[in-house]
């Protein structure tokens, strides 16, 4: 098999592994949802930073994926849509520990970007952030900026 044809098949397996892990995230609510997802050890769910008619986000306290360490990963973010009547995981994001050194650095997906910010500090320039999310006992913050093609996702 050539290199380029070895890549496919990679993009193509974790596309449908992708897929698959959010399949089974659905719910009557948002957080019974979250707790379907397959893939996921929670301890808690926070409160919703945004929860809408038709969407919703989440903080999450646990790991989110396969073989991730959760003191390595203790936080995941959680975006759903509400499709017909029940509501479903799109995306979710594992956050590492929060550190001084992970203050300018983000992580995301298709739908959403994360960090982390100290409470007094402003946010990344160039990121559109657009909630903020307090950890306990921590003098860090998430920030979450929700890109606009996630309004734009199929709700049927």
């Amino acid at each position: 098999m050539k290199k380029g044809s070895i890549g496919v098949v990679i993009a193509c397996s974790l596309f449908l592994l992708i897929g698959c892990m959010y399949g089974d995230g659905e719910g009557e609510t948002p957080e019974e949802a979250i707790e379907n997802l397959p893939e996921a050890s929670i301890s808690r769910i926070y409160e919703p930073v945004l929860k809408e008619e038709a969407h919703a986000l989440y903080v999450v306290r646990g790991q989110f994926g396969e073989g991730l360490e959760p003191e390595s990963y203790p936080f995941f973010i959680a975006y759903l849509q509400q499709k017909g009547k029940k509501w479903a995981v799109v995306e979710a994001v594992g956050l590492q520990e929060p550190s001084a050194e992970r203050l300018n650095a983000a992580t995301g997906g298709n739908l959403l970007l994360a960090g982390y910010k100290r409470g007094n500090e402003t946010y990344p320039q160039q990121h559109d952030v657009r909630y903020v999310f307090e950890l306990d006992d921590s003098e860090f913050e998430i920030w979450i900026e929700l890109k606009e093609e996630s309004y734009e996702v199929d709700h049927s």
